[in-house]
């Protein structure tokens, strides 16, 4: 195979996910209306739920019942509750995933299947599609249609330690041999056809199945 000195990677995105932790933070107050009887907040009225503005999506509600004498009424005085929705990849040609907000955070919830395209790579290629039927949520890290130049000697840098690198490209056979590698060890390496005759997208997509709590392979 031979090497080239650099090669464009267009909306390449790593949609690694990590188990949700709650730490510690700086104390924040983030108002909302006052209940009087039954009043209900959602990220229209109260900022301290997740809200994409762009595509308009808000999962987040919460209900508070409060009866004579300023009292939240037993056993369900307050209920919190979120739901899924359908978010469009920032690079469109892979099509949408669910996503759910929790605590004003987005998480990704499982891939979405389009039964007429061939392009949903992201869903035929994970084992575990949902990853709510597990009972997890999974952060999101990047999710960007930004154009990068990769060179034999710069990889993309990503995060969590993660970075991709060009091995080698085969000119006459189309081919391109990627190596990723966390905190400088390399974790898999595959051949991707991006340039030849009738690619897909699976063709143009480099991905990296993983296990992350009880999902395998997302």
């Amino acid at each position: 195979m031979k090497k080239l000195a650099a090669i464009t990677f267009t909306s390449m995105v790593l949609l690694l996910a990590t188990a949700m932790a709650v730490g510690a933070a700086d104390s924040v107050e983030i108002r909302g209306k006052v209940a009087t009887g039954t009043d209900t907040w959602t990220a229209d009225d109260f900022a301290g739920f997740y809200y994409d503005l762009d595509d308009d999506i808000k999962t987040e509600e919460l209900t508070a019942t409060v009866t004579e004498g300023n009292k939240l009424m037993e056993p369900e005085g307050v209920v919190y509750t979120t739901k899924v929705m359908a978010d469009d990849f920032d690079y469109e040609a892979w099509g949408s995933y669910n996503v759910i907000g929790f605590m004003a955070d987005k998480y990704f919830a499982g891939y979405i299947d389009t039964p007429d395209s061939v392009e949903d790579v992201l869903f035929e290629e994970s084992d575990d599609e949902n990853v709510l039927s597990d009972e997890q949520l999974l952060k999101i890290l990047m999710d960007n249609d930004d154009e990068r130049t990769v060179t034999s000697g710069t990889p993309l840098a990503m995060e969590e330690g993660y970075e991709l690198s060009i091995a080698a490209i085969d000119i006459d056979g189309n081919k391109v041999y990627l190596e990723l590698s966390k905190d400088g060890a390399v974790v898999d390496s595959k051949v991707i056809s991006p340039s030849k005759d009738g690619a897909t997208m699976k063709d143009k997509t480099y991905y990296y199945k993983k296990d992350i709590g009880d999902s395998k392979d997302v």
